[in-house]
């Protein structure tokens, strides 16, 4: 074996001729290896697309000496980033959409974004994105899992653009407590085969998510030793250091940069945009309900109560029934519901009588005790038609006012009408009296934060609903669900 003095060269004496080198302008040498992957990449810096997937960052296998895009296919079906907070896996998601917009548009691709908090509200308003909904908007949640539902249920016609979902916080999204999580999993089985892609991030619970079989996996940095034990990875294999976007491919142990998102793109001008996931208002005039609806008040005897999905939504005898029960704690809206009742009933000439501190100021009514008799109801009625009831606090009802509500309204045939307010506890744990009578007719607005067991007095089962929004609820119409914003009379009491 032959030794030179090369072999003793240490890099006190190497730097002396790299500086040689660089001076005299020669090119550099080739080197052994390639540079390692950046730490931070551009999504600008990334070609959009290759042939049917877009390229969002680039893939390191020094064994073959090449650095290779990683790419996304729409025909994927599942890809997962899996990272603790501070790891890229929001950004990843971002990115994704990104290069899907400008690779394919809104003919081929129609995304539908949901989170536990607004870590994707940027992507509203792409081309492709036809909704950012978190898991708090109870209403639009309910209505894009509709939707989705509705895509699996059909399957992808050819021409139809793919459906793409993408979840961020996973592990809040499908918590097994939320009223979400099953129906979000079951999406994610179905939906790839319907002809769709899911994208999503989290951590521990997503990397051990059975709703997942297949795809591609991604390893980013901030995981415990442990969670890459759950994909058969050492914990030595994931890269070191971790910076943003940089993890493991877990199908090849591929070390990956994922491309930072950088700012939202300008959207193409098009006509063609997915279907997107409205919400309703959250204050509703009862004048505009009233015109919307023709303002019908002469000819026909409908009291509007909100509205909904299908437009204004209107008590009539002939599908409601004569009671109706509104249950909901302080500051749901249940007293401006009573009173939005009140003031087109008193608009039309009939007579109402009330019973609670915020109904006392409709002006016209009169006030209803406890020796209210049957000749006088009736002397009010004459020439007037039948009495509107309205009660508010009816958890704390006297039992002769109870009886009154018995005779009068609730007994025969009674073409009167009775809509009373009480607290949802009372609904469940009432055994007896008027509020187990009025549960009994399977008519009511539940408002405010519905309870997964709030609907069975009614006969039905429903998603737990929380809102910030007084007036929203749930319409409940034998057996029917639908959710609903109450309007407000012209000057809305507190409630």
């Amino acid at each position: 074996e032959i030794y030179t003095q090369f072999d003793t060269l240490s890099l006190h004496d190497a730097l002396p001729i790299r500086a040689a080198h660089h001076e005299s302008g020669a090119p550099p040498p080739h080197a052994p290896w390639l540079p390692p992957l950046p730490e931070h990449l551009e999504r600008a810096r990334l070609s959009p697309h290759t042939s049917n997937a877009v390229i969002v960052g680039l893939s390191d296998h020094p064994g073959e000496q090449a650095q290779r895009p990683l790419t996304v296919s729409l025909g994927d079906g599942t890809w997962r980033f899996v990272g603790g907070p501070g790891s890229g896996r929001s950004s990843a998601l971002r990115t994704v959409v990104a290069q899907l917009a400008e690779r394919f548009g809104p003919a081929a691709a129609a995304v539908y974004a949901v989170s536990a908090h607004p870590s994707l509200s940027g992507l509203a308003g792409g081309s492709i994105v036809g909704a950012t909904v978190t898991v708090e908007e109870t209403g639009r949640m309910r209505r894009l899992l509709a939707l989705l539902d509705g895509v699996v249920a059909r399957g992808r016609a050819p021409g139809d653009p793919a459906t793409v979902l993408v979840i961020d916080d996973w592990d809040l999204v499908a918590r097994p407590d939320t009223p979400w999580a099953a129906r979000v999993e079951h999406l994610v089985r179905t939906l790839p085969s319907a002809g769709g892609l899911v994208l999503a991030s989290g951590g521990r619970g997503l990397g051990s998510a059975r709703a997942f079989t297949g795809g591609g996996i991604v390893l980013l940095g901030g995981l415990e030793p442990a969670d890459l034990l759950l994909h058969g990875v050492r914990p030595g294999e994931l890269p070191q250091p971790c910076p943003p976007g940089r993890g493991l491919r877990v199908s090849d142990r591929a070390e990956v940069q994922l491309a930072h998102p950088g700012g939202t793109p300008p959207s193409p001008r098009t006509r063609r945009r997915p279907p997107g996931i409205f919400d309703l208002p959250e204050r509703v005039r009862l004048s505009d309900l009233l015109a919307d609806s023709g303002d019908r008040r002469e000819t026909v005897p409908d009291l509007v109560v909100g509205v909904g999905d299908s437009g204004p939504l209107t008590w009539s005898t002939m599908t409601w029934g004569t009671t109706l029960l509104v249950a909901g704690t302080p500051g749901s809206g249940r007293t401006t519901t009573l009173r939005c009742l009140g003031e087109q009933w008193l608009g039309r000439g009939g007579p109402v009588l009330v019973h609670g501190p915020g109904l006392t100021t409709l002006v016209g009514a009169h006030e209803l005790s406890g020796t209210l008799t049957a000749s006088q109801v009736d002397d009010l009625e004459r020439g007037h038609g039948p009495c509107l009831v309205l009660v508010d606090d009816a958890d704390l009802l006297s039992p002769s006012l109870e009886q009154v509500l018995t005779t009068l309204v609730l007994g025969g045939d009674s073409s009167r009408r009775l809509a009373l307010a009480v607290r949802p506890r009372t609904v469940a744990t009432a055994f007896r009296g008027v509020v187990p009578a009025l549960s009994a007719r399977a008519t009511a607005v539940l408002l405010g934060d519905i309870g997964r067991h709030d609907g069975e007095p009614l006969g039905v089962q429903f998603e737990p609903t929380l809102t910030r929004c007084p007036g929203r609820g749930l319409l409940v119409v034998r057996g029917r669900v639908e959710e609903i914003q109450v309007a407000l009379a012209e000057a809305p009491p507190s409630d």
